[in-house]
């Protein structure tokens, strides 16, 4: 029994195992992505597909941190507004996250064939998207060798880190910038981007 319970906690801690329900860690999440890039958000559609109001976000590539060659990315979100009708129907739903215009983001991505095959979607349930503050002028990160998984690990765990400490001595709502979500910095409760026609 023993040996048993000692196998799960260790499996638990190494991060190798998660209880069902628990959120993916930020190396599951970067294990598993199919592109990860530092973004702006330049403006999102809504549109309602096979009954679901969706929302896809169109954002510039200032890094690719994988590959190196994506200069602009679309990404898929469950709900959102659709303004065209005569009384307008908003989807929010709680872990979708919200895009401001021209925020900057990094975002881990999942490729999707819904609705098309060259969007993606943002990986962990919502969780593989975190605010980046403007970079400093002279102060840019050496960038890591393209496909580095591990360092790209690294320098997203930096961020969050620092994200973590700041939000710690700056928010009310918790270390995470959201309200009862998890542990990772915060990406939704900006206003939404204004709608394309």
């Amino acid at each position: 029994m023993k040996l048993w319970i000692s196998t799960l906690a260790l499996l638990a801690s190494s991060g190798a195992w998660a209880l069902p329900g628990s959120p993916p860690t930020l190396e599951a999440l970067v294990q598993s992505a199919d592109a990860i890039v530092f973004a702006r958000a330049r403006e999102r559609e809504s549109m309602w597909v096979d009954g679901n109001l969706l929302t896809r976000y169109k954002f510039a590539v200032e890094e690719d941190l994988l590959r190196g060659t994506l200069r602009e990315v679309s990404v898929i979100v469950e709900g959102g507004v659709d303004v065209n009708r005569p009384i307008p129907v908003a989807v929010i739903v709680p872990h979708a996250p919200l895009f401001a215009q021209d925020q900057r983001v990094a975002l881990i991505l999942r490729r999707t064939d819904f609705p098309h095959k060259q969007d993606f979607v943002v990986a962990g349930d919502g969780r593989g998207a975190i605010s980046l503050a403007e970079p400093a002028p002279a102060s840019r990160q050496s960038v890591a060798p393209v496909g580095a998984r591990e360092q790209v690990l690294a320098r997203l765990q930096s961020i969050v880190n620092s994200s973590n400490n700041n939000s710690r001595s700056s928010s009310p709502q918790g270390p995470s910038g959201r309200h009862e979500r998890s542990n990772s910095p915060s990406v939704g409760g900006a206003p939404p981007v204004k709608e394309a026609p």
